[in-house]
């Protein structure tokens, strides 16, 4: 807008090279901002070279790099899982021209038919409109460039996804914000100051009340509840899980549950348990969430792990297991430390 084209051109690719499928949303955005730039002749060309240049590098990102970098060498994209496109982009592309309906019902509705999934959607559509969702309404440039954003989460064959809970979509937090206060800028009149007053409260109350309560009905909602005592308080024993992760050799590959692997991410090969491929150490939190395993899945898996040969089990309390791989052999210090205990 203010025509700074070297900077945008920056921050346009810092955007791309982040995650792989950013490329597609800056496409979405790049068309956006075309619709209502059209008539700008060097504006027009720009946004139409970003928008090619976008979907281009998107093609390469998910067809060559990304099934490149995969552990077990996948000839393709790994986390295309959206069943209302297809199986994969291409099928994605003539879904979307060949049943248009379908594609755009699906959006709105549980294509999982799955009883537990009831009312996400709408959940999720009600505290859009009243977080400033109102505005894509007035300002349809910013839909457009919600629509890859939309897709991902709504699509998606977990519904927990769709809505507050565990997908969150940060994307969605600047457009609307650009949005909204791009409209009550144009809009100035003796009613603007009550209506940015409304959209304010509305925002506000939407978020205390999804803060306290929200769907799926199972989710425990005290890591959201910042002003609860409850929020500060953990049901693990810190200690004994730091000691546990000690003993782990910094140059290990690691299958960790999902709250432990943000502890030993600073590593060449850290998996989200239960994905173990090659690792050689696992380690887990038992008693707690066994996401995304049931919890009978997990305790036969976690069983199987215990009494297998491949396995040596160094650490295992009511707060922590940790296993290693046995043809891995352990270091003098983790042998001391198991002699102290």
């Amino acid at each position: 807008k203010k025509e700074n084209y070297r900077l945008s051109i920056l921050f346009y690719i810092l955007l791309i090279i982040s995650r792989e499928n950013m490329a597609l949303w800056a496409g979405f955005i790049a068309i956006g901002i075309l619709v209502v730039n059209f008539k700008d002749v060097k504006k027009r060309y720009i946004l139409i070279g970003v928008t090619l240049f976008s979907f281009l590098f998107f093609a390469i990102v998910i067809g060559y790099i990304m099934p490149n970098l995969a552990i077990q060498s996948e000839t393709v994209y790994m986390h295309f899982k959206f069943p209302p496109l297809g199986s994969n982009f291409m099928e994605a592309i003539i879904n979307i021209f060949r049943h248009p309906w379908d594609v755009f019902v699906a959006l709105f509705t549980n294509h999982l038919n799955n009883p537990s999934a009831s009312g996400v959607k709408n959940e999720f559509f009600t505290v859009l409109l009243l977080s400033g969702g109102i505005a894509l309404i007035r300002k349809p440039q910013y839909l457009i460039a919600l629509l890859p954003i939309f897709g991902q989460k709504l699509f998606h064959d977990t519904y927990t996804h769709w809505g507050l809970s565990y997908h969150y979509s940060i994307e969605f937090a600047p457009i609307l914000t650009i949005a909204l206060f791009e409209y009550f800028s144009e809009k100035q009149n003796k009613h603007t100051l009550k209506y940015a007053i409304i959209a304010v409260v509305a925002c506000f109350t939407i978020n205390i009340v999804k803060i306290e309560n929200r769907l799926p009905g199972w989710y425990d909602n005290i890591g959201l509840r910042f002003y609860a005592k409850e929020h500060y308080l953990t049901p693990y024993k810190v200690t004994e899980i730091q000691r546990a992760l000690a003993l782990i050799p910094h140059d290990a590959k690691v299958s960790a549950e999902f709250n432990l692997a943000p502890h030993l991410a600073a590593r060449k090969s850290i998996y989200e348990y239960p994905k173990i491929f090659d690792a050689e150490y696992i380690v887990l939190c038992p008693g707690g969430i066994t996401y995304p395993q049931s919890k009978k899945q997990y305790k036969q898996m976690l069983q199987k792990l215990i009494n297998s040969s491949n396995w040596n089990t160094i650490v295992k309390n009511e707060s922590v297991i940790l296993l290693e791989k046995s043809f891995t052999p352990l270091k003098k210090e983790i042998k001391t430390i198991k002699k102290e205990d």
